[in-house]
C-alpha cells in the first residue's frame, strides 16, 4: 500500500518578493514620466497610465491567487510600456515576470515511498537511500541528508494537517 505526505512550506521571502515588484514599478514610473517629459510624445503618457495602474496592482493583496494574477498584469503592462521604447527591456520585465512567478509560487513537499521532492527551481527528488533522517516537530520540517547536509523550513500549519507521530514513523520505517 502506498502511502504518501503532502506538507505545505511557509514562503518567508515573499514579502521580499513583493517590495522588490514595488521598487520595479517605482523606477519603471520614474522613467516614464521622465520620457514623457523629455521626448513630449503622446504614447508616453499611455506609458505612465500603465505604470500607475501597475503601481496599484503591486500593493500587498491577500489570497495566492491574487497575487499571482496581480504579479502577471503588472509586469505584462510594463513589458508593453517598454515594448513602445525598448525590446530588450521588454524582455527583462517578462524574465521578472516569469521569476515572479516562480518565487510566490506555493511550496509544497511531497512524501512517498520513493523518495521526497522539494520545492525548489527545478523541483529536487531525493531518494531515501541519500537521507540520514527525516523528522517533523514543533511545525519545522528537518532533512538530514547523509552527505551532512541539512535542510529545515518551517511548516505552514494553517494548510498541512500531517500529525507528527504518525508521520515520523513513517519516515523512520522508509529509512530502514
Amino acid at each position: 500500500m502506498e502511502q504518501g505526505f503532502e506538507i505545505g512550506l511557509k514562503n518567508n521571502k515573499h514579502r521580499s518578493y513583493s517590495r522588490i515588484r514595488y521598487l520595479v514599478v517605482l523606477m519603471d514610473l520614474a522613467f516614464f514620466i521622465c520620457y514623457v517629459i523629455h521626448e513630449r510624445q503622446g504614447a508616453g503618457w499611455l506609458m505612465v497610465l500603465l505604470a500607475a495602474v501597475g503601481l496599484m496592482e503591486a500593493a500587498p493583496r491577500k489570497g495566492f491567487i491574487r497575487q499571482r494574477i496581480a504579479s502577471i498584469v503588472i509586469y505584462g503592462m510594463l513589458a508593453i510600456a517598454w515594448a513602445m521604447i525598448n525590446g530588450w527591456f521588454t524582455l527583462l520585465h517578462l524574465l521578472l515576470s516569469f521569476l515572479d512567478t516562480i518565487s510566490t509560487s506555493a511550496l509544497h513537499v511531497s512524501i512517498n515511498n520513493e523518495g521526497i521532492i522539494y520545492p525548489s527551481f527545478p523541483e529536487k527528488k531525493i531518494a531515501w537511500d541519500e537521507l540520514q533522517n527525516v523528522v517533523l516537530k514543533d511545525g519545522i520540517l528537518t532533512i538530514d541528508f547523509v552527505n551532512d547536509t541539512l535542510l529545515q523550513a518551517d511548516v505552514d500549519t494553517d494548510n498541512t494537517t500531517t500529525d507528527e507521530i504518525v508521520f515520523n514513523q513513517y519516515c523512520r520505517e522508509q529509512l530502514k
